[in-house]
């Protein structure tokens, strides 16, 4: 019984998407021109957002993935930079207060240390 009902639904939608098909029944037409998804992905990859403002002016996401890139970028260039500027200071610091005889003569004390 149950395996009827579910056939006869499964027939009536099948049945009622082929019909729907061929009629035109959309209140609103809408015309727009087909975009190329290579020429779209084209443009992301050489400016990020390109792609986007391609396809769709108006949308936000036009607007926002050149955003976050710019602040990635600078992001990166700013934190790379200062990490660079704290290398430096380690290195002058450890050129300054670096001595090699003073670091063996305190390995060599710590050995005896733990010897006895």
């Amino acid at each position: 019984m149950i395996n009827k009902i579910i056939i006869a639904v499964l027939i009536t939608l099948i049945a009622g998407k082929v019909v729907a098909d061929d009629f035109d029944t959309d209140l609103v037409q809408v015309k727009y021109e087909q975009k190329s998804a290579r020429k779209a992905m084209l443009l992301s990859a050489l400016l990020p957002g390109a792609g986007q403002f391609y396809a769709n002016r108006s949308s936000i996401t036009t607007y926002i993935f050149p955003a976050i890139e710019i602040g990635l970028w600078v992001g990166y260039f700013t934190y790379n930079k200062k990490g660079n500027d704290k290398e430096d200071e380690y290195i002058d610091f450890a050129n300054e207060y670096y001595d090699r005889d003073r670091q063996t003569q305190c390995q060599e004390d710590l050995q005896a240390a733990t010897d006895n």
